[in-house]
């Protein structure tokens, strides 16, 4: 049983990380946000056993209060923790079992997104070691894996300007846009929820984020001809082709689409 607890980016992040904790190790795994769980809801006591529990906090600083009382409780009955942070030396990676040190550096200015980033891909790093280790997952299928993992990073600066390119050549319409939606399936619920969240911060403008499905259910309707709405398709699988369909549709209300991972 796998809890991962945050605030703000580290709830986004464990968001993601859960779902590839349920796919690799195939293991229970729920994301709480660290006061909802301080006041409101509690460890599994009556189906697992303190050492058959983990809890997993991708931190950055590792001083939220609310994160740090969930990693104590969590001490206090045995159960296990990790956090990953800038601090190694700071409260939450002294109450953890096994804290991780992200060595990307911190963010030069708000708002960041480099640790949080770093934060999900050691985690992944973890997920696909410990599925070999425990037989979830064979040899062949852990090195693609990792080659995966490894082409990540490769080609992290290469999307970066990527990505400033598309800004500067359209930066008026997003600068321009009344407001901004992220749509994703799968692992992507998590990474549309930070987008949101990041857009917020720099525009504060409204940005909103929501799963495939449910965005048809209601909010597609309150779509306007000057927002502007992102379709996350880095994901294979069923959903993508039916995000190609939606994308194709909201053309019809907004010209400002944009698909990201796939052409549409």
């Amino acid at each position: 049983r796998v809890y991962f607890s945050g605030s703000g980016s580290p709830a986004n992040a464990c968001e993601v990380l859960a779902y590839f904790c349920k796919k690799l190790l195939g293991a229970e795994a729920t994301c709480i946000i660290p006061t909802l769980f301080d006041h409101h809801q509690d460890f599994d006591a009556l189906n697992y056993l303190p050492e058959e529990i983990l809890l997993i906090c991708p931190a950055e600083s590792g001083r939220t209060k609310g994160t740090v009382r969930v990693a104590e409780r969590a001490a206090s009955r045995g159960i296990h923790t990790a956090c990953c942070t800038f601090n190694i030396n700071g409260r939450l990676a002294d109450l953890c079992d096994v804290a991780l040190y992200k060595p990307s550096g911190r963010e030069v200015a708000l708002p960041s997104t480099k640790g949080h980033t770093m934060g999900i891909f050691i985690f992944l790093l973890c997920f696909v070691e410990a599925a070999l280790a425990t037989g979830k997952i064979e040899e062949q299928e852990y090195r693609l894996y990792i080659d995966e993992l490894y082409t990540s990073a490769q080609c992290m600066e290469e999307n970066v300007q990527t990505v400033e390119d598309w800004f500067t050549d359209n930066q008026v319409e997003v600068m321009d846009s009344g407001c901004y939606w992220f749509i994703g399936y799968g692992a992507n619920i998590g990474t549309a929820k930070e987008c949101a969240l990041k857009f917020l911060e720099c525009a504060r403008r409204p940005s909103l984020a929501y799963e495939l499905e449910e965005f048809m259910h209601g909010p597609l309707a309150a779509v306007r001809p000057n927002d502007m709405v992102f379709f996350l398709m880095a994901e294979t699988g069923a959903e993508r082709s039916r995000m190609a369909e939606l994308a194709q549709f909201c053309t019809r209300i907004t010209e400002r689409c944009v698909a990201v991972g796939a052409d549409v």
